[in-house]
């Protein structure tokens, strides 16, 4: 594992090198290692062999050895270093601190040398000089690494007393923040953002690296998950000795921690009692005595093996290292349509440590004849040919239907719905919409808008005026919410989703002579798009519309196909600007000013005016479950107000329900006995991962789209290992039945998990079904996403709804139903909307989700946080996504055939790479004269 942590003060450093990296109060006697210095800026600067403290602490003051200074900037903000921590499987640490074996401690030296020189290739500085913003490559470094045997202090448990620390081979490479520019021959601050955003790669690099070392040793690999774990070392073994990964992972699930960076500072601030008495050999003594005997004769037998063996070379599977790289592809370019070289790469090496080494990863990527390279920046970014020809065949539908079409209606047309028709209202916005539809020529038409701007009313408009000549339509949407709960309750009675509509051969049918609506086609990937268009051409749909926001949330496939028809296919789309929905004009102006891109002026229209609440914790969510139970209790004219509660994550919006759910039963609203069921939490997974054995844990459970074998559509059946420790399910007769993974296409995955619930309560569920509601009742259709609300439990502890259906015991697909993502929230329409949004779950917070937090309110929408600063810095972030058109660099608006795509695409990669080539050649040149 690597982990890169920023040093934030110069104190905070310099007791971190006095405390952690060298002697700590947790290293003990013969726990530790000297200090070596590495990279090519300690060179410059003469650090060679030991780390000394005088030397490192003038480093880290911003100082060289000889006390002069080293970057011209001594600013009270400025970041001292960067540590990288890279650690070892456990597996490695136990071997290493059983037999005392120093070939284990240089072979991990070995893979952190060659991970760091590689890193430092990619070290950059700022140039903010005469009007240069930009970042210059300068390829060095200054380094220290120290080596440690054991992890910090873990609490008691599996046989080892509180305070006993575990075997843990790891090495801190501390970076100082300082790197030569050779252009203006001095020290300057690193620029280290490239290097944190592709720490995938090096990791997964280091861990290549570290398994070939070992396989020199002769020590057998076994690739886990997310590395790898040396084979012949028992699982007990493992479990006994990774107490503090149990004690932090505990911890961040506890209090939904799962930002990456903050998981990886948990291991400073858990601490257990310490035992300073304890020297290195006293260690290995209480390690050894709790410990079985079968589990030492493992170990001791897993060395035998590596001494008789010795010498070997790495593992080089050419087969391993191709099926790597085309899992890479397939799961990185699921949900996007581009993909960083480093990450591609790093998920490819991850996928077969110890089969592979870098070099033979890299040759397998370079030769892939189904790879396009492009550049975005300064980086290299990669599609697929089949992801290129997926957008082009779903353009040249567009432009194949440019102006070949009749129009739904002729001129003059009368609009049916009363609001257009009412002079008191502005809805002259809406009609020129709804005319520049109805009277388009092209094939594919509709309407982008803004949230709120009345979008739906327009579609009622246009289903109208198509029903007047004849044209009836067939309405889809990408998700249950949005088809079967919100525009089922618009009135489009029929309408549902487009996974629904691309499987259903009879729906398929029924698009002849009618049109086809696609709604929130925001949220339409190009693949699912592509299907849809050349489904309603095939069977004869006589207009496609679309209807959505490129500025709301984004497709989870990849492709944002609304944005690319527009900026390639051609497709002319009426606009709405005017928003209808709000009705406080304070919080009107400030969704305009964020659907406008304002983002911080709509931000602060928001605060100004209460919008934005800041307060700890469990406070924040005792406010938010006070305004959403007020809210709920509150009348608006004969019906009830009604709210939404939004979180990022699903952790906070547990937390935040728990505090709801206190509110609602002292309000009486929930009452009765709490009962407590077995919920299916979904797992979120690619395709490629769901077709990767390795992938399939024991207590999973997999859930079946169609009839597979033994297994009916809508079956669940639980994973399980045989006597060879391999995953397989169990069939319904109980026997073991091999992992299906050539469905993966139709399978969903589970982990199981509890719920309390009680009479008055609300519930979700998370996946459709059709429920009796008695003799003489049509089944109730419950859409995935759908919220009830428990009126009892019958006799048989089955769930009774106050709509008089009956939820089994047994259904298992259930949340409770107080608080949803922004995701989901889309496509709805609350009077008031209350946001938790924490430190914990910042970093699933974008501009996206804020937008379509804010805008679903009428009346009111408020946002608790810990921090408006923080908050506010990341609502700013919105990642740019593109198409693989744009990364190959195709920008005209017309058709190519595949080929021609193709040689476009390769000879305008080779153009900017031999740009590049001749820039840095006459850099180099320019430095020889200066020289």
């Amino acid at each position: 594992m690597l982990r890169i942590t920023v040093s934030d003060s110069e104190a905070g450093a310099k007791k971190y090198f006095q405390e952690a990296l060298t002697r700590g109060d947790y290293y003990l006697d013969g726990q530790e290692a000297a200090g070596q210095w590495g990279g090519k800026g300690a060179a410059m600067l003469d650090l060679k062999g030991g780390v000394t403290k005088e030397a490192f602490m003038r480093l880290l003051s911003n100082r060289q050895p000889d006390g002069s200074r080293l970057t011209p900037r001594d600013a009270l903000n400025r970041r001292p270093g960067y540590d990288f921590t890279f650690d070892v499987p456990k597996s490695v640490s136990i071997l290493q601190a059983y037999f005392t074996d120093e070939a284990i401690t240089a072979a991990l030296h070995r893979a952190v040398d060659e991970t760091m020189m590689e890193i430092e290739q990619d070290m950059h500085t700022r140039v903010r000089r005469d009007g240069a913003f930009e970042d210059r490559p300068t390829g060095n470094m200054i380094w220290g690494t120290f080596t440690h045997y054991t992890s910090r202090p873990a609490p008691a448990m599996h046989g080892l007393a509180e305070g006993l620390p575990d075997p843990h081979l790891h090495v801190h490479a501390y970076c100082v923040n300082a790197t030569y520019d050779p252009v203006e021959n001095r020290f300057k601050a690193g620029e280290f953002m490239r290097i944190k955003r592709d720490a995938h790669y090096y990791q997964a690099a280091f861990h290549t690296r570290l398994a070939g070392e070992l396989q020199k040793l002769g020590y057998e690999i076994a690739p886990t998950k997310h590395a790898f774990e040396i084979k012949g070392i028992p699982a007990t073994s493992i479990k006994r000795f990774s107490r503090r990964t149990k004690q932090i992972e505990d911890f961040a699930e506890e209090h939904d921690i799962h930002d990456p960076e903050r998981r990886g500072q948990l291991g400073a601030k858990l601490r257990s009692g310490k035992d300073k008495d304890l020297t290195m050999t006293e260690l290995r003594t209480a390690w050894t005595q709790a410990m079985e005997g079968t589990e030492m004769h493992e170990l001791e037998a897993a060395q035998i093996s590596a001494q008789e063996s010795p010498d070997k070379d790495v593992v080089i599977d050419s087969h391993a290292t191709q099926d790597a790289m085309s899992f890479s592809l397939l799961h990185e370019l699921e949900r996007v349509s581009e993909v960083g070289e480093k990450r591609l790469l790093g998920t490819a090496l991850q996928s077969a440590i110890g089969r592979t080494d870098i070099a033979t990863m890299v040759g397998s990527y370079s030769a892939h004849p189904d790879i396009i390279r492009g550049a975005y920046g300064d980086e290299t970014r990669v599609t697929t040919l089949a992801i290129l020809e997926e957008e082009q065949r779903m353009i040249d539908l567009a432009l194949a239907g440019r102006g070949q079409f009749r129009p739904l209606v002729e001129e003059p047309y009368q609009f049916k719905e009363p609001l257009l028709r009412d002079p008191q209202r502005d809805t002259d916005e809406q009609q020129r919409a709804a005319r520049h539809i109805l009277y388009s020529c092209d094939w594919i038409t509709g309407v982008v808008g803004k949230a709120g701007a009345g979008k739906t009313t327009l579609l009622k408009e246009i289903r109208a005026g198509a029903r007047e000549t004849g044209y009836d339509m067939v309405v889809v949407a990408p998700t249950a919410e949005a088809s079967r709960e919100v525009l089922r309750a618009e009135g489009f009675h029929h309408a549902d989703t487009v996974k629904r509509l691309l499987a259903d051969e009879q729906m398929q049918a029924g698009l002849r002579d009618k049109v086809l609506l696609v709604d929130e086609a925001g949220m339409v990937g190009t693949k699912d798009m592509l299907a849809l268009l050349e489904t309603a051409r095939k069977q004869g749909a006589v207009k496609v519309v679309l209807s959505g926001d490129p500025k709301q949330i984004r497709s989870v496939p990849r492709g944002d196909a609304l944005r690319t028809l527009q900026a390639f296919g051609g497709v002319d789309l009426a606009h709405l600007g005017k928003i209808q929905r709000q009705r406080d004009p304070a919080l009107k102006q400030a969704v305009e000013a964020i659907a406008e891109g304002r983002v911080a002026k709509g931000f602060r229209l928001l605060e100004d005016h209460g919008g934005i609440i800041a307060k700890d914790s469990e406070d924040r969510m005792r406010a938010l479950a006070q305004s959403y139970v007020e809210t709920v209790q509150e009348k608006r004219g004969r019906f009830q107000k009604t709210a939404l509660v939004i979180s990022p994550t699903h952790r906070e919006g547990e937390q935040v329900t728990r505090h709801i759910r206190e509110q609602l039963k002292e309000a009486g609203q929930i009452s009765g006995q709490e009962r407590t069921f077995s919920r299916l939490v979904p797992l979120a997974t690619t395709e490629a991962e769901r077709a990767a054995p390795e992938t399939y844990q024991p207590d999973m459970l997999v859930r079946f789209g169609q009839q597979w074998g033994d297994f009916k559509k809508g079956q669940i059946a639980a994973v399980d290992m045989n006597d060879q420790g391999k995953a397989h399910l169990r069939s319904p007769g109980g026997f073991l039945s091999p992992l299906p993974l050539k469905a993966a296409t139709h399978l969903e995955l589970y982990r199981r998990d509890t719920i309390r619930l009680a009479a008055g309560d609300k519930v979700r569920v998370t996946a459709g079904a059709k429920l009796d509601r008695g003799p003489g009742l049509r089944p109730l259709e419950m859409a995935r996403g759908g919220t009830y609300q428990i009126a009892d439990f019958d006799w048989a502890g089955n769930i009774v709804l106050t709509n008089g259906a009956t939820l089994s015991q047994d259904f298992g697909h259930i949340a409770h139903g107080y608080c949803i993502t922004a995701d989901s929230a889309q496509a709805k329409t609350v009077d008031r909307v209350f946001a938790s949004i924490g430190e914990n779950s910042l970093s699933a917070t974008d501009l996206r989700r804020f937008y379509v937090a804010i805008s679903r309110a009428r009346e009111e929408a408020r946002v608790f946080t810990h921090d408006r600063q923080e908050l506010m810095e990341a609502v700013m972030r919105d990642a740019p996504r593109r198409s693989a058109i744009e990364l190959a660099g195709i920008d005209r608006r017309e058709s190519f055939t595949r080929e021609q795509a193709i040689r476009l695409a390769h000879d305008q990669y080779r153009d900017r790479e031999n740009h590049r080539t001749r820039e840095r050649n006459n850099r180099s040149r320019e430095r020889d004269i200066d020289e």
